[in-house]
């Protein structure tokens, strides 16, 4: 789970208009998380209860936090375990995050309060697909390690899963793999892995069609970033001088 204060200029609807001026939260002593309270709430029959998810916040936390229109973030990372995950009930939760300033804070410091709630809803796995084999597992599983600083174990997790990924599910893998090489540098690589991420989609879009019964409106479909991001790397590759053979 991520909490992310965001300076106002990020939801300004003209990006021409005036930037909001620099807000600065300050604490003394420890981080600025001590500002932050994080409440979870499961509600059934229209009752909210309050429950207990044993949430560990990763990374350190400065005690001083400066958004600028040029800086406009802060992140705040907490996780939960799989085994600790696989413990709570289905159903529907609310999250509370609340941020309030006005105590303790130093006297530059920004003084208020904000509030934010969030619907999550949790659900059995009912598809029948193996963890092991469900590109969304797999990318839950990443972002966990990688969040925890298990870098390495987090990509050997893409690396293991893509060549076996089932046929027409795994374009949001194969386009993360793709991002990851990008960066890295590895461009062929990572044209490759975004031009299979774009046929998986177009897997996908035919088996949806043929499943699809006579009479019933057919789907929308939605052209994705990585659709563009082959055709770019399939230049950038192309154009780049090769070894020659002697």
């Amino acid at each position: 789970m991520t909490v992310n204060l965001a300076h106002p200029s990020v939801f300004a609807a003209d990006a021409q208009a005036p930037a909001e001026g620099d807000i600065l939260i300050e604490t003394s002593e420890g981080g600025w998380e001590r500002f932050l309270t994080v409440e979870v709430f499961l509600r059934k029959n229209r009752v909210r209860s309050l429950v207990h998810w044993p949430l560990r916040k990763v990374g350190l936390t400065p005690s001083t936090v400066k958004l600028t229109a040029a800086s406009p973030h802060a992140l705040l990372y907490y996780v939960l375990s799989a085994e600790e995950t696989a413990q709570l009930a289905s159903g529907q939760y609310v999250i509370m995050a609340k941020l309030d300033t006005t105590q303790g804070a130093s006297a530059r410091s920004w003084k208020g309060i904000q509030d934010f709630a969030h619907v999550l809803w949790l659900t059995g796995k009912s598809d029948g697909m193996p963890a092991n084999k469900d590109c969304g597992f797999v990318l839950i599983s990443y972002d966990y390690l990688h969040t925890i600083g298990r870098d390495q174990e987090a990509l050997q997790r893409l690396d293991a899963f893509l060549p076996s990924a089932p046929s027409g599910t795994a374009s949001a893998c194969f386009a993360k793999r793709a991002a990851l090489a990008e960066q890295a540098g590895e461009l062929e690589l990572a044209q490759e892995l975004y031009c299979k991420a774009n046929e998986d989609t177009f897997v996908a879009a035919i088996a949806l069609e043929k499943s699809r019964k006579e009479g019933a409106q057919a789907p929308c479909f939605v052209s994705h970033p990585f659709v563009e991001d082959c055709r770019r790397l399939t230049e950038v590759v192309g154009a780049q001088p090769k070894d020659k053979i002697p």
